[in-house]
């Protein structure tokens, strides 16, 4: 009788052993992260341009959502569904779509053959298609189809010789402008001649505590965050700004410095290193990461990607025939369940987009006129 209680218990505890150490799956042998299970396999590439172009993840965006791109001006009322973007060459047409819809590991194949038709395939989500014409009439097409969140957009970029009443914008680049609804201050980067204007504020602490992280969540574990900053196009916009002529951007801040009383830009690090003579750099992140959930350990978790770029004097690249300069960028991987892997970098930097109407005219009032 003693014998059979014996074999119960040893039973029920190996019932109980087993039962405990299968409440974390374990990994099965020879597996690992290579093996991982993704949606689709062009599903990173797409998420890329979603956020680059229209500023959503996949993942987080409900498909039925009135979705409009970050860049481009509607101006035909007949076709809501095409944008027009104006440029002043066929190089600032290639630098629109690198910047905004042309993945990170399609990049180099475009810039070898710019003038050539390219179609991009994301799979079962859509693609996207680059025809270039480099006329007098019209540079460049991209035609955006993703049928998930009804997108079927067409993007023209034309001379903007060809635009209506778009040579005056309400700031130009070097203007300082003071939001009337928070009395931050922003630096214009870019004018609105036929795209979306385009401006930063470096105001550190401010920007830093707003801007500085977006969440996400798992169910099976603590919430974390990666950094959001401002977009590809705005540092480019910026990078632009500072090669065209590094004196005049050195002197133009210093006035900045010496007559905007109250402006707080001139302890951020993307501002002092380029105004002096170090050979320092400052990585921040650029736009909100992009990616989506997939398998690992039989758990469905977030896998994203995180652009940075680096601020620096020898971190601007050097512009060839079809590309204009740009600062340095580099992408990390994160995944959640070592999300702590991603890299130190600096916040404090906030974009605004602006488009020459009476609500932004009304919304920043112009505090400092000079230009560069």
């Amino acid at each position: 009788m003693k014998l059979k209680k014996l074999h119960i218990f040893i039973f029920l505890l190996s019932a109980t052993l087993f039962s405990c150490t299968n409440n974390e799956p374990a990994k099965p042998e020879g597996k690992d992260d290579k093996d991982e299970e993704f949606i689709f396999p062009e599903f990173f590439k797409y998420a890329e341009v979603l956020g680059k172009l229209y500023g959503i993840n996949p993942e987080e965006t409900q498909t039925n959502s009135p979705i409009t791109p970050l860049t481009g001006l509607p101006l035909d009322s007949s076709s809501p569904d095409t944008y027009t973007i104006g440029v002043d060459s066929f190089e600032e047409a290639c630098n629109w779509a690198l910047a905004h819809c042309i993945p990170e590991e399609e990049k180099e194949n475009f810039i070898i053959e710019p003038e050539k038709e390219k179609r991009i395939d994301f799979g079962e989500s859509g693609y996207l298609i680059w025809k270039p014409e480099n006329s007098p009439s019209c540079l460049a097409q991209v035609e955006v189809i993703f049928p998930e969140f009804k997108i079927a957009h067409s993007f023209d970029i034309l001379p903007k010789s060809m635009l209506p009443e778009n040579d005056n914008s309400l700031f130009y680049r070097g203007n300082i402008v003071q939001d009337t609804t928070d009395r931050q201050y922003y630096i214009v980067v870019r004018a609105c001649e036929g795209d979306y204007g385009i401006m930063l504020s470096f105001a550190g602490k401010w920007n830093d505590n707003k801007y500085k992280y977006k969440e996400y969540n798992d169910w099976w574990k603590d919430d974390f965050e990666l950094p959001i900053g401002p977009s590809e196009a705005a540092w480019k916009a910026y990078a632009q700004m500072y090669w065209d002529n590094r004196e005049n951007f050195v002197a133009l801040m210093n006035d900045i410095k010496k007559n905007v009383s109250g402006i707080e830009f001139f302890g951020a690090p993307a501002v002092y290193t380029l105004m002096g003579d170090s050979n320092n750099s400052y990585r921040y992140a650029v736009g909100e990461p992009w990616g989506g959930r997939h398998l690992w350990w039989a758990r469905k978790v977030w896998k994203l990607t995180q652009r940075y770029v680096y601020i620096g004097r020898n971190e601007i690249s050097q512009p060839n025939y079809w590309t204009l300069p740009s600062f340095r960028t580099q992408d990390y991987h994160d995944v959640d369940h070592d999300y702590w892997s991603h890299p130190s970098f600096y916040g404090g930097v906030h974009e605004e987009r602006f488009i020459n109407s009476k609500y932004y005219m009304e919304r920043f009032v112009l505090v400092y006129e000079n230009s560069i």
